[in-house]
């Protein structure tokens, strides 16, 4: 890998961590970004998503992160999700996967971690007025469509 690609997936890890973290979605990147995962099970992936516990030790989600320039792939995926919240995806034989937008992701995310951890995020920056209604309902009811 040449230090420029290097750099650019390093730059963008940081960014998607920052805009995660801003969001109250605690976010760091892994050590050598995933480049120890044979050594370690902790460090495989780009991203530790949901970090929590003594000194943020343990994390909700691994996520690799990719970046393309002008991919047609890009084209095809973002054509099948259309204004649909996210594409489901799935190969004969396999099992399927799941191509969100961010739009889609951040309030996922926010959700979970308030429910599994019971730590409210910052949802005022993710449920604007200008994005969604109903921004005073909690994650639970976000995700489950009642209080608990």
């Amino acid at each position: 890998m040449s230090n420029t690609a290097r750099d650019k997936g390093s730059r963008i890890e940081r960014e998607i961590a920052s805009e995660l973290t801003e969001l109250g979605i605690p976010t760091r990147r892994v050590i050598g970004s995933g480049a120890h995962g044979h050594i370690d099970s902790r460090l495989t992936g780009d991203l530790q998503i949901g970090t929590h516990g003594p000194h943020d030790a343990e994390w909700l989600l691994t996520g690799e992160v990719k970046a393309r320039k002008g991919a047609a792939g890009w084209k095809v995926l973002e054509g099948w999700l259309g204004d649909n919240d996210l594409l489901l995806l799935r190969r004969n034989n396999a099992k399927p996967y799941a191509f969100l937008p961010w739009r889609t992701l951040v309030p996922l995310l926010d959700a979970f971690y308030e429910v599994e951890l019971g730590k409210p995020t910052v949802t005022e920056k993710i449920y604007g007025s200008d994005q969604h209604s109903g921004g005073d309902l909690s994650s639970y009811e976000r995700v489950y469509g009642s209080s608990k």
